[in-house]
């Protein structure tokens, strides 16, 4: 029964994914707060308790009807709350009737006792005693949902619209009590309990915007209600307002027609006290007719002396009879005359009276004038005046109005003020003109009825179009997303989170195998289907995306197939609808078959594994950029070249990174490139650069560009390498070819000297033998020889100069080589008496070195050592091994060699030994070494010895290159 599922729905809300949240003790603190309220209310008024039925300064207080309405609502909530039919039904029913009693009662149909009830108050109470006795009384779940929904939705409206009337002013609910005024007790109960109910009802779960039908009818009732509440508030306001003034109109002229009769009075007693004893008939008649027309409305008078106390003994014509049968009524006997102005009724009408003016000497009153006035003559000209908007018509209570006075008009009010004087008891009925009710009276309420009439019918058709299009937009929803998604694996599911029912596109179940989709309709029967060993997963993944902890639920997953095979699934959902405490109500997501995805997910991770470990291990320097020359991708080679991390040069331009973000100059060329590359241009140049604390290189650099189906440029390819030693290799081997052809031409002048110079040597030679000593020029035979021994030398050393050697390959013994080359060195060197030492202990037996380059570097340095050292002294030899690289020194015992030469005499030709040297000096020998060990890839440095010499130092790398690439 859903009283008893929609009362816990309020009470007791369990939560679609499994956690419960109980608000009993709420309602139930509410109720008992109703009650409570209601309870004082009664007692307050029972006690006269202001304290309890006024807390709150400019609201009216609680009244008796209303305390015993509310105690009422409180009991049939608390009931309510308890399930318990039995209790809510007849205490509902209860309430309804007193509050349908009250509506009656504020709209005047009959009177209320005790201060009745507002209508605002009896709106609200009927409104949730109706919504109570309903839903008590129905066991139909629709029905009890649409009297929840619908009176929240009255009472929280009405109450609303009291409030915000209230603080603009436009009702007044201390002074309005027939309609607005409602107590603040009595407006804050009733809001609470409504906003209780219809929060409750949608936080439930079992409501939504666009499954309330009741939600239109509501909205609509709300509205109306609250119209017609404000159209009888704005409406009662302008009728009390224009009796208000009524009445002060009515007072002002009850003042004015007092002061008119007392005004009359007074002339009359004015007269009586100048009467004289003596006075002619005919002197007395001329007086009053004197008076007569004088005093407006005054009809005639008389004389009156009293024989005996009880006789009128002087009279004038025109006096009505009836004046001597009221001077007998009111004189009987041997009654005197009082000392005061009298005032006596001359008919029952009061259309004449008399006004007795007595006449008194010495405190005794032997006659008066007695004057005579017709109403209507006295108080023509004040009851004719209209001026401040108003009608007035003098009477008795019991006359009617006469046929000239005007129309009492429809809409306004009559106010009845009486006029007593003596027993002259007249009354004055006061009622406003055309004017002054066109003037209060105002279109107002009329135009607020109609306009809240059109604007409930527009916020019904509103919320009605709104739930429609609600509907439709799911339904257009699910329709483009089934459109856009449905293929043979892919589609959209939903699960409806407060029933566990579940629809799943029809591509799904066919891409699984299963041809009924209608048996897998819930969410249940889709886990089913779930891996084992995935299923907690999933679930949990559930969870955390329900209970807020995720943005989305994106999970992958595995299920089973018809044929028994496992399908990889992932699911990417959202919730779409909640309810206003938060609890989710509705799931929808979009579902992909990527078992062969992920197969070609694998293959394609390798694939990029594979170039990444290429693209890292290469040689050369790779960086892939956007169209715009952003940095993309870069490799470890080039990254380690410069020192910099991943993050430094990803992201940003390439101009900006690396070797081009230590040197503006390098940056021009490089734009210029990438520029070229976006054009779809390939790009291609060298340039020296260097990073900071580098020495400088110089890079070869490429870009190429990536094109797109279209042939637009997307992407570049940036290739550097170091050709730094290549073409310091090229430069020294251009040098060594050089010196090598000069070499051959040395020779080959040497070859052709040489033979003609042997015979010359060999004639001469015979001659010599054939000169006498004692001949006169046989000293120019010395000379000859010395010059042709000079000669021989340097056709020797041109020999030198260039010999070509093949080397076979494999190692070389450094040990052999240079005890060879010591061997003959010393044999040449014989006459300098200069010894050569060696030191071979680091080094292998074998290199992996040119032996021709190791012995004319050897051979060149040892013979430059030896021909600088004095004679006695010593040259040292030293090698070793250094990981991969092959140390040579060679230290002599001379002068050394100065700061500004050490860089000259490796030039060709450039020599600082003297001519006397056999070798020549011919400055070839140190320029030859050095061309061939930077060729190598080697270096060759000249430094001071620590006690006098020089030493020269010369490394190569061992079985590689030294840097970059060569060749």
């Amino acid at each position: 029964m859903l009283v008893a599922e929609v009362g816990r729905s309020i009470l007791v809300h369990q939560p679609a994914h499994g956690r419960t949240r109980e608000s009993r003790p709420l309602g139930a603190a509410l109720a008992v707060l109703v009650i409570t309220i209601g309870a004082a209310g009664i007692v307050g008024n029972v006690f006269q308790f202001n304290a309890l039925l006024s807390p709150f300064s400019g609201w009216p207080p609680l009244q008796i009807l209303p305390s015993i309405e509310l105690t009422l609502i409180g009991l049939s909530f608390l009931a309510i709350l308890r399930a318990d039919k039995s209790v809510t039904l007849p205490i509902a029913v209860l309430a309804s009737l007193l509050g349908i009693t009250g509506i009656l009662g504020a709209l005047g149909a009959f009177y209320l006792p005790a201060g009745g009830v507002a209508l605002s108050s009896a709106v609200l109470y009927t409104t949730l005693a109706l919504a109570f006795l309903l839903a008590s009384a129905s066991a139909v779940p629709r029905v009890e949902q649409r009297a929840f929904g619908i009176a929240g939705f009255v009472v929280i409206t009405l109450v609303i619209t009291m409030f915000v009337a209230t603080a603009i002013g436009v009702v007044d609910p201390v002074s309005d009590t027939k309609v607005a005024g409602s107590s603040l007790q009595a407006l804050l109960s009733a809001l609470a309990i409504g906003a209780y109910m219809l929060g409750a009802l949608w936080s439930s779960g079992r409501v939504t915007i666009e499954s309330a039908d009741w939600l239109p009818a509501g909205v609509g009732f709300a509205s109306m209600l609250t119209v017609l509440v404000l159209w009888r508030a704005l409406s009662v306001r302008e009728v009390e307002q224009l009796t208000a003034i009524t009445r002060q109109a009515g007072d002002a002229q009850t003042r004015a027609v007092t002061a008119s009769i007392i005004g009359v009075a007074q002339a009359l007693s004015r007269a009586a006290e100048r009467r004289t004893d003596g006075e002619s008939t005919e002197q007395q008649v001329r007086e009053l007719r004197a008076l007569q027309r004088d005093l407006r409305g005054l009809e005639g008078g008389v004389y009156a002396t009293a024989e005996n106390g009880h006789r009128i003994t002087a009279r004038t014509d025109g006096v009505l009879p009836a004046l001597d049968s009221m001077w007998n009524v009111r004189l009987p006997g041997e009654t005197t005359l009082r000392n005061a102005i009298e005032y006596w009724p001359l008919d029952s009408a009061f259309n004449r009276f008399a006004i007795v003016a007595p006449s008194c000497r010495n405190n005794a009153c032997d006659g008066a004038i007695v004057g005579v006035v017709r109403t209507e003559n006295l108080f023509a000209s004040v009851l004719a005046d209209t001026t401040l908007g108003f009608y007035h018509r003098l009477g008795n209570s019991d006359s009617r109005p006469s046929t000239k006075s005007p129309p009492i008009l429809a809409g306004s009010t009559t106010v009845s003020m009486p006029v007593s004087l003596g027993d002259v008891h007249l009354q004055l009925t006061t009622w406003p003109t055309q004017s002054t009710v066109s003037r209060v009276r105002s279109k107002l309420p009329a135009v607020v009825l109609v306009m809240g009439a059109i604007v409930s019918a527009l916020l019904v058709t509103t919320t009605l179009l709104g739930q429609g299009a609600r509907r439709l937009a799911r339904t257009r929803e699910k329709a483009r997303l089934a459109s856009v998604l449905e293929r043979s694996t892919d589609g959209i599911w939903e699960w409806d989170l407060t029933t566990g029912a579940a629809e799943h596109s029809a591509g799904i179940w066919q891409n699984l195998g299963y041809e009924n989709a209608a048996t897998h309709a819930s969410k249940d029967a889709w886990l089913v289907l779930v891996h084992p060993d995935d299923l907690d997963a999933f679930n949990r993944s559930i969870e955390r995306h329900l209970d807020g902890d995720t943005d989305a639920l994106e999970h992958e997953y595995r299920v089973r197939s018809q044929n028994g095979e496992w399908h990889t699934m992932v699911d990417r959902a959202r919730v779409v609808e909640r309810s206003p405490t938060g609890q989710p109500l509705r799931l929808l997501g979009v579902r992909a078959d990527v078992t062969e995805t992920r197969n070609a997910h694998s293959a394609r991770l390798m694939n990029e594994r594979r170039f990444r470990a290429i693209f890292d291990s290469g040689f050369q320097y790779q960086l892939l950029l956007d169209r715009d020359g952003q940095v993309l991708e870069v490799n470890r080679v080039a990254l380690e070249a410069c020192e910099a991390a991943l993050a430094d040069v990803v992201g940003k331009p390439v101009w900006n990174t690396l070797w081009w973000g230590c040197t503006g100059d390098s940056r021009e060329p490089l734009e210029k490139a990438v520029d070229s590359a976006r054009r779809g241009i390939a790009a291609r140049y060298e340039g020296d650069v260097h990073c900071d604390g580098t020495p400088m290189v110089t890079l070869e650099f490429a870009l190429k560009p990536f094109l797109d189906r279209s042939g637009q440029t997307n992407q570049l390819l940036l290739e550097a390498r170091d050709i730094t030693v290549r073409r310091r290799a090229e430069a020294a081997l251009a040098e060594v070819d050089t010196l090598t052809t000069m070499g051959r031409v040395a020779a080959r002048v040497a070859h052709e000297i040489n033979n003609p110079l042997a015979g010359i040597q060999n004639s001469f030679l015979l001659i010599k033998g054939a000169i006498p000593t004692t001949h006169p020029h046989f000293a120019y035979v010395g000379a000859i020889e010395r010059e042709i021994d000079r000669i021989a030398a340097v056709t020797r050393q041109l020999y030198e100069t260039y010999r070509p050697e093949q080397d076979l390959g494999g190692g070389t013994s450094v040990r052999s080589l240079v005890s060879d080359a010591v061997s003959f060195l010393v044999q040449v060197n014989r006459g300098l008496h200069v010894r050569i030492e060696t030191d071979f202990s680091n080094v292998p037996s074998v290199i992996r070195l040119p032996s021709a380059m190791l012995r004319q570097i050897f051979y060149n340095l040892a013979q430059n050592a030896i021909e600088a050292s004095p004679p006695g002294e010593i040259v040292s030899v030293h090698a070793a091994i250094s990981g991969s690289t092959f140390e040579l020194s060679v230290r002599d015992r001379g002068n050394g060699v100065p700061p500004a030469l050490r860089e000259r005499i490796f030039d060709p030709f450039f020599s600082t030994k003297d001519r006397g040297v056999r070798t020549g000096g011919m400055g070839l020998g140190l320029a030859l070494v050095r061309r061939t060990v930077t060729a190598a890839g080697g270096t060759i440095t000249v430094s001071d010895a620590p006690n006098g010499g020089t030493i020269f130092t010369v490394t190569l790398p061992v079985g590689s290159n030294a840097q970059g690439e060569v060749g």
